[in-house]
């Protein structure tokens, strides 16, 4: 039965009007026809025999060889077709079948690189016993170019430069041999970009490719009616969340702008970064949309209302610490957030808490209103700091002719500090301070985790004065710069550069907490954390006025995940009585590990007074 039904459905082939097989099929009448097909199927092809037999794939030979390109066009397209099964019992109409099937795919194939005139001479079996391969005798001629491109748009093609560049490439290919790949792809591709470039009403008005008589050229006509482009009609959001008009205030992307994808990748990229949402999709409202208008939906879900984390480790500047962070990401439809700090170590411990109020992007443009307790007993210093104080930072990003300070993160803050410390066998010293100031910074990395190329700059000036209300008169530089380049293809060098600087009327009476110190994994490695400083008469460390830090590191992979480095550190502080100098210099391993970059440093550290080792385990980016 399935014998019969399979030549049944085979004799729909008979109207095939491409190739024509070489070896001819008698005429019969319908009923006779049909009497010896199903006689051939039934004796050919017994059910018993071939029911678990599946055909073997096609392989062509050509004569004379063919284009690789067009042979694996050939081949995909023969997938579809299924090969004889046993090769011992073949049926005549059987091959004549799978000749007008081969066939049938050899000139779509050629036609569609463009060679009109290719016509396939013979299509033979070499051995019947392996009756998947087949020879093809085949005279391709030669391929067609594009003598003609008419393209016409209707719409503001030139609002959009991708577009634009797209038609231009595509004129490009007047009088270049013809392929259908390309010919489509073009299409595909304006379309598709006109989609995300807001053209929502695009259409092909014509599209044709004319073969002219000769086989030889062809003309390619098309008219695309580009319609209007769709501007941005308001933001849809859950006003449980955000107000929409924070949206705008985050944002670069505004009401009225021109719609596109990109506009939507980076509204996503901003609103992600906000802290606001665990997940988020921007997407266009396509159903509502009218009048040339389109919404945009914004879909979220907000993170937890509070947001707990602990940590536990040891640190080779502080060791053994723990840490309590607790966050608000957001505490109203505007976007306000807080974040309170606790971090104890054995030489260490701080309260901070930061309340944020953005003014644009919550990550770049806010107000941080900041309040924190920290007590200090290191070295010969012990110092208890109260401090209140309020940031105002600003996006250069959003400010027209500001392109020199584009990358640049300026602030400006005021700061109140009570200050109760002592310095080494010094009396116990109380005071306030009011500083007044402004810092700006700037971070440019190819990787947050993992960079190969960046550098990172900031410098700070503040001041506290007695006519404003501080007990002393106290002014601050604090300016630093580090550099990652890579070094042709042995690795990669890190400069670094600190300088610090302080001018005060009583360096006596200037908190320890204000003062300079060198020393640890981030400074002079090779020393303690903030080991390095100035002594008074008794050798007790005093902390400097002023202080620089150079740092040279050279780092060469020996795998994917672990670099090795060498380093030299050094430092020159001074005070009004006293300066030093200190040098550190080692071996290092890094590890790009999968939480994170790990580095391991042993260095050596020598001063005026001492020889150290020392062991730096430093966790978190190299810059």
């Amino acid at each position: 039965m399935n014998g019969l039904l399979s030549c049944v459905i085979a004799t729909k082939y008979k109207n095939y009007q491409g190739y024509r097989a070489a070896l001819p099929v008698r005429q019969f009448s319908p009923i006779l026809l049909c009497v010896l097909i199903g006689y051939l199927c039934i004796n050919t092809f017994p059910v018993s025999a071939n029911q678990n037999l599946t055909p073997v794939p096609i392989e062509l030979t050509f004569i004379p060889a063919i284009p690789n390109e067009i042979n694996t066009n050939i081949n995909i397209s023969l997938s579809a077709i299924n090969g004889l099964v046993q090769c011992s019992d073949i049926s005549e109409l059987a091959i004549n079948q799978v000749q007008q099937a081969i066939g049938q795919k050899i000139i779509q194939s050629a036609h569609s690189f463009g060679y009109f005139a290719a016509r396939v001479n013979s299509i033979s079996l070499p051995d019947p016993q392996a009756c998947h391969e087949w020879n093809v005798a085949i005279n391709l001629g030669s391929q067609a170019q594009i003598a003609d491109i008419a393209l016409t748009i209707s719409g503001e093609l030139s609002e959009s430069s991708e577009l634009s560049l797209l038609t231009t490439q595509f004129k490009k290919k007047l009088n270049t041999p013809f392929q259908q790949a390309q010919y489509q792809g073009f299409k595909d591709n304006f379309y598709s970009q006109a989609i995300a470039q807001g053209y929502f009403d695009i259409h092909f008005q014509q599209q044709s490719v004319t073969v002219n008589a000769d086989n030889q050229s062809v003309n390619i006509a098309l008219q695309i009616a580009l319609g209007e482009r769709y501007t941005i009609r308001q933001f849809e959001i859950d006003n449980n969340i955000l107000e929409s008009n924070v949206v705008e205030t985050v944002s670069d992307i505004s009401v009225g702008d021109n719609y596109s994808l990109n506009a939507l990748y980076t509204l996503t990229n901003d609103l992600k970064k906000t802290g606001y949402f665990t997940t988020l999709q921007v997407r266009p409202n396509l159903k509502d949309r009218s009048n040339n208008q389109i919404d945009v939906e914004i879909n979220g879900v907000e993170k937890a209302k509070h947001f707990v984390n602990f940590g536990i480790g040891v640190s080779s500047d502080e060791g053994p610490r723990v840490s309590i962070d607790w966050r608000r990401p957001r505490i109203n439809q505007s976007g306000h957030s807080f974040r309170a700090s606790l971090k104890a170590s054995l030489v260490e411990q701080s309260l901070v808490s930061t309340y944020k109020i953005p003014y644009g992007n919550p990550n770049t443009q806010y107000l941080a209103l900041q309040s924190g307790l920290k007590h200090i007993d290191r070295n010969d210093s012990k110092s208890n700091t109260v401090t209140l104080g309020a940031q105002r930072f600003f996006d250069m990003e959003k400010r027209a002719g500001q392109s020199l300070l584009k990358a640049w993160q300026p602030s400006l803050f005021v700061r109140y500090e009570y200050n109760s410390f002592t310095q080494g066998s010094d009396d116990q010293i109380n005071n306030q301070l009011l500083f007044v100031g402004g810092s700006i910074t700037r971070l440019r990395i190819d990787h947050p985790l993992f960079p190969t190329t960046g550098d990172r700059q900031s410098l700070t000036l503040e001041t506290a004065q007695s006519a404003l209300g501080s007990d002393i008169s106290i002014s601050r530089v604090l300016a630093s710069s580090a550099w990652l380049r890579p070094i042709t293809n042995l690795g990669w060098s890190v400069s670094k550069i600190k300088v610090d600087y302080l001018r005060t009327d009583s360096f006596a009476q200037t908190p320890s907490t204000l003062r300079f110190y060198a020393g640890g994994d981030q400074s002079v490695r090779g020393f303690g954390y903030e080991a390095i400083s100035p002594v008074d008469s008794d050798n007790e460390d005093t902390g400097a006025d002023s202080l620089v830090v150079l740092s040279q590191e050279f780092i060469t992979p020996i795998s994917e995940s672990f670099r090795v480095a060498a380093f030299v550190d050094t430092a020159w502080a001074k005070s009004p009585d006293d300066e030093t100098k200190a040098i550190g210099s080692g071996l290092g391993l890094h590890w790009q590990s999968p939480i994170g970059p790990v580095r391991v440093y042993l260095a050596r550290g020598k001063n005026d007074s001492e020889m150290t080792w020392r062991l730096h385990l430093v966790m978190g980016p190299i810059l």
